[in-house]
């Protein structure tokens, strides 16, 4: 039986694919605006960015004020930094991992492994990547990828605090922080329930068992 675990792990893998994408896409505006600064602190005359300029620069001279506030040399790409960083990172798990035909990104990999994965295994890899989705999300000032959903309890601690991931809808998640599974024969009567899994489950279940918000806990 899959466990809370594995429901967990799936799902933030899936949302930290879509926060990947994202940083790519920053990465790619971030090199285009290092290349028009080195190409400006190339040209010191003429900038490709802002058009003509006067030699003497000063006030109104925003790419020589640019160049000059980064100690005369171009910036890092932070975003492809943090890319790299975060690639290598989920490359050292997958390595570990069976290896398919053919070259596959490393999330890829670790996600093709979940559902083989032990219950100790699968809980491990939800810390990491939700640590790593954490960070880029951080970085890029996305929000968490969870969407609240209101007048839902939760079966087990029947707080109000579920949300469904944006990135794979089909799974909430209780988001009390002293709400853990205590394993069978837990209150939240859910399948695969495993000691100290946040509560994760169907969607589908979780509206099907909707309490209404004014009902007395």
């Amino acid at each position: 039986m899959t466990s809370l675990h594995h429901q967990h792990a799936d799902a933030v893998a899936a949302t930290l694919d879509a926060a990947l994408w994202q940083l790519d896409a920053h990465a790619v505006m971030e090199a285009r605006a290092i290349a028009d600064l080195a190409d400006a602190a190339a040209d010191p005359i003429r900038s490709p960015t802002w058009g003509r300029r006067h030699a003497l620069g000063g006030h109104g001279d925003p790419v020589g004020d640019a160049i000059l506030g980064l100690g005369g040399r171009i910036r890092r790409n932070r975003y492809a930094d943090l890319s790299r960083e975060v690639t290598e990172q989920l490359d050292g798990v997958a390595r570990h991992l069976p290896a398919p035909l053919g070259w596959t990104a490393p999330l890829t990999r670790i996600r093709d492994a979940i559902p083989a994965m032990t219950t100790h295994a699968a809980g491990r890899t939800t810390l990491l990547l939700d640590r790593l989705n954490g960070r880029i999300r951080r970085q890029l000032r996305i929000g968490t990828g969870l969407d609240h959903l209101a007048g839902l309890e939760c079966p087990a601690c029947r707080d109000r605090l579920v949300s469904a991931y944006t990135a794979a809808p089909a799974t909430v998640i209780c988001r009390c922080d002293h709400c853990r599974c205590t394993g069978p024969g837990c209150h939240c009567r859910l399948p695969g329930a495993v000691v100290g899994a946040p509560h994760v489950w169907v969607r589908a279940r979780a509206v099907a068992g909707a309490i209404p918000t004014n009902t007395p806990h």
